[in-house]
């Protein structure tokens, strides 16, 4: 009997097209397939390709390559790859290649048992849990490993940060230094600027745990690009898929897996006028043999601090302050997988991350500052088991385990406040899931497939935090648990394809998904999505998707706690004299209920077959996201009276509730011994003003993403001309039902309207090099007084080379050598600064969510594969 097909295909949106065999076949690109095992490098070119290779794994699973360097066409490379494997070639149609014996039975789409190319297993890509889906519904963004490294970047959130689509109001090693509790050093992604609980981000398709001092955010600031075979980001709803958080999109790290050989890589960057140090080094080993592979690969990163003072915006600054933390880190993967029959195989992946980090802040210029010392655990894992049933019928286990851990001291420096606080942390996600999918029947020429599953998620976060506060000492401890049941289905229907020779319908095809998740917290939540992809003709395409999204509460909101309780007067306009004596309390309750989201995209994909290799993208989307949790607002006026409270007061608390809040509090302050008003009693408590947590907010996005990208092939070697932009016609939000709807778009600390990074590539055997464009436009400093300040737009240019050293020097130890020089803001654009806003205090001269304190920074990278 004949083995299962492997189908190695990519879908990455940034990779050229090609629309005819002639066409593919004359274009040549830089091509770095290293001598490896047979199934790697066919699988290596799919992806660097846009391929889809067809062949059985018997025929290749004890066969090595010589592997293909150099520029060259996809048929120079397979030529090289197969030469001495006794292997052929052919072409099914644009861009589908049977790999094939001489003997007929060998051809994978030969002899009797013909099956359709549509039919055969594919890589799943984000979005999705159906192998083989080719049509696009939702945005993806992918960065493979060869679009990392010649950017330059060496960490995740560095290529994350140069995104469009994200939006840098969240966890960010730059906040973090001017008083962001959540943790210095720390990284996190913020599509589409609703904050960072509204992403879900993936290891290898697998939650990780939320980390920073209150569990709120995942921390990916240990993750380096060493370990990353790609980045995918859907930038579309997706809890039908996924379950909760995916309101604004997806970003699924993936590791690497096929490698063999050792590689050895040491990094060392520079701020020129700060002297910011950064040195990186690390060392992979992978193995691969006939029914087993590995890998292990190993990091370790050393960042120095940069201090405000170097710097000719920040230089107003008190000397404590630093734009940028110090910290060293450690990571660890190993990944693996063996296959123990020709239906059943295995795959395991681990991760192991520690970061050490430190910051000094001040808000003003007395001796009044922090200095705050973190250490970071992060530790992942999963375990999986696929089995070929039947058909192409496929069933899937996996058990998949992550924990951080945040251990944070923050010092203040002197008297007259000798205090701080001392704060650990540890989140943990245990899931399990299976899953079943395959074809159903047939529409057309491709079959519908579908996939059901199930999914148990046990999450737990332990805080106790010590704070010191004027001599004095409180200890809080607390935790939360919940488990989660979820069920999912998906449905992928090619309606109309080519084949089916339809007017005016070269392609048409239609998903469906939903999924249910019961939490035992806080109730049950159902989220459907629909996506539909027409082809009027061949290569362009327009799409759509509808969903449901949601967002659990994280488990830090339900703890019950009151943080605060004031005793305070309140300009009440419901008394008779126009003032109550309220008591105003802060903090977090158990009963809230999800965030919920309706989210909607329709787009075009434009791939003319008359101009192969340019490929042009847009998308609308819109975003309403309601009952978020937020905070109701207070203001304070000229006679010390709270007024303007955007949630709903409560009249008449009983005293023995009142007596209760108070003796709950963390802190007590009785406002009438801190301003010259009038003293104050409990006992004359007639309004509650609740600040807690709640779900009353609501936050719309709506705009536009265009990516374009040509490529072209000269005599003076390949060239990449792209363009990703957003562009934001509403950011807006409603903080309570009471309140009127805010326009944020354009201000302080929120979403710009237009963010775009463009640029040029070029390639040869012997090197490549790019060119990067980073534009923010302007927007308004809404806080700064006595009126608002225009915030200039701010540009900035990257570079970088690439030289293949075996391609100069011809030696072995050249061979497989390389040498990347990167520079970011070569023309060392200080971020624009902001106006004078005493509710910042000094230490915020720049926008910390739409700019970068760092200037330029110069870096070398070399490589070596042995």
């Amino acid at each position: 009997m004949r083995t299962s097909i492997i189908a190695a295909a990519v879908c990455c949106a940034l990779a050229s097209f090609a629309s005819a065999n002639d066409a593919a076949a004359a274009i040549r690109r830089a091509t770095k397939i290293e001598p490896q095992s047979l199934g790697s490098a066919l699988k290596q070119l799919a992806e660097t390709r846009d391929l889809q290779l067809l062949y059985f794994a018997d025929a290749v699973k004890n066969l090595r390559t010589a592997g293909a360097v150099g520029e060259i066409t996809v048929d120079e490379a397979l030529t090289r790859i197969l030469d001495g494997t006794g292997l052929h070639f052919r072409y099914l149609n644009d861009n589908t290649i049977t790999i094939f014996s001489e003997n007929a039975a060998e051809d994978p789409l030969g002899g009797d048992d013909r099956a359709s190319a549509s039919e055969l297993e594919e890589i799943v890509v984000t979005g999705t849990h159906i192998n083989g889906v080719k049509d696009t519904f939702s945005p993806v963004v992918t960065m493979d490993r060869e679009s990392l490294e010649r950017a330059g970047f060496t960490t995740v959130f560095e290529a994350l940060d140069k995104l469009p689509q994200n939006f840098g109001g969240g966890a960010t090693p730059d906040t973090s230094t001017s008083g962001d509790a959540r943790g210095t050093g720390a990284a996190s992604v913020n599509l589409r600027g609703l904050g960072d609980g509204a992403t879900l981000i993936l290891l290898n398709g697998h939650r990780l745990a939320p980390g920073g001092a209150f569990g709120d955010f995942v921390d990916i600031s240990t993750i380096p690009t060493a370990a990353i075979d790609r980045i995918e980001v859907v930038t579309d709803g997706a809890s039908a898929i996924y379950g909760s958080d995916a309101v604004a999109g997806v970003v699924n790290i993936i590791l690497r897996k096929d490698f063999e050989g050792a590689e050895s890589r040491l990094n060392w960057s520079t701020v020129t006028d700060g002297g910011s140090d950064t040195l990186r080094a690390g060392q992979t080993v992978g193995w691969s043999g006939e029914r087993a592979h590995g890998l292990i690969s190993y990091e370790y990163a050393d960042e120095a601090m940069l201090p405000a003072h170097d710097k000719d915006f920040a230089r107003t600054l008190p000397d404590r302050n630093y734009l940028l933390p110090e910290s060293r880190k450690h990571n660890v993967l190993v990944s693996g997988g063996a296959t123990l029959s020709d239906r059943i195989s295995l795959s395991a992946d681990g991760y192991f991350g520690k970061r050490r980090s430190r910051g000094s802040y001040t808000w003003d210029n007395s001796a009044f500052g922090y200095t705050s010392d973190l250490d970071v655990d992060q530790l992942s894992g999963s375990l999986g088991l696929n089995a070929k049933l039947f058909s192409d019928w496929q069933a899937n286990l996996s058990g998949a385990f992550s924990k951080s851990r945040y251990h944070g001291d923050d010092l203040t420096s002197a008297a007259p406040v000798n205090g701080g606080s001392l704060a650990v942390s540890s989140g943990e996600v245990l899931s399990f899931d299976a899953s079943l999918g395959g074809s159903l029947f047939r529409l057309s020429s491709e079959a519908v497939r579908g996939v059901i599953g199930l999914q148990y998620r046990d999450e737990q976060i332990d805080q106790s935090t010590v704070d010191r506060l004027n001599h004095s000492i409180v200890y809080i401890d607390r935790d939360e648990r919940r488990q989660v049941l979820a069920a999912y289905g998906e449905i992928y229907a090619p309606i109309v394809t080519s084949a089916d020779g339809v007017p005016g319908m070269d392609r048409l095809a239609l998903t469906l998904a939903g999924r249910y998740e019961d939490y035992s917290d806080v109730g049950t939540a159902f989220n459907p999505k629909v996506g539909l992809a027409w082809s009027p003709v061949a290569g362009f395409s327009l799409r759509g998707t509808y969903g449901t999204s949601f967002r659990a509460p994280r488990l830090d909101q339900l703890i019950d706690k009151v943080q605060y309780a004031y005793l305070a007067p309140y300009a009440d306009p419901q008394s008779a004299t126009g003032q109550s004596t309220a008591l105003v309390i802060g903090g977090s309750q158990p009963n809230l209920d999800p965030e919920e989201a309706e989210t909607w995209s329709v787009g075009f994909d434009f791939t003319p077959p008359s101009l192969p290799g340019l490929s042009v993208r847009a998308s609308y989307f819109d975003i309403d996201y309601e009952d978020r949790v937020s905070i109701p607002s207070l203001s304070m006026n000229r006679q010390y009276q709270y007024t303007q409270f955007s949630g709903v007061p409560q009249y008449d608390p009983s005293q023995a509730l009142v007596q209760s809040l108070v003796s709950r509090a963390r802190i007590y302050r009785d406002f009438s011994t801190l301003f010259p008003i009038a003293p104050l009693s409990l006992a004359d408590v007639t309004v509650l003003l609740d600040s807690r947590q709640q779900n009353m907010s609501v936050s719309t996005v709506q705009g536009v993403d265009l990516d374009v990208q040509y490529e072209l092939q000269t005599s003076f070697g390949g060239w990449t001309f792209f363009a990703n932009g957003s562009y934001l016609t509403d950011f807006s939000e409603q903080v309570s039902p009471q309140a009127a709807v805010t326009e944020l778009l354009n201000t302080y600390d929120n979403p710009v309207d237009l963010r775009v990074r463009a640029g040029a590539a070029w390639r040869t055997a012997r090197a490549t090099a790019a060119l990067y464009l980073n534009y923010v436009d302007d927007y308004w400093d809404d806080e700064a007084a006595p009126v608002p300040v225009k915030i200039a737009s701010w540009t900035t240019m990257d570079v970088s080379v690439r030289f293949n050293l075996g391609e100069f020097f011809g030696t072995d130890l050249a061979r497989n050598a390389f040498v990347t020089v990167n520079i970011n803001n070569v023309l060392n654009e200080d971020p624009p600064t902001l106006g004078s806003a005493p509710v910042r205090g000094l230490s915020t001269v720049y926008d910390a969510a739409n700019a970068d304190p760092a200037g330029r920074r110069i870096g070398i990278l070399l490589s070596k594969q042995w």
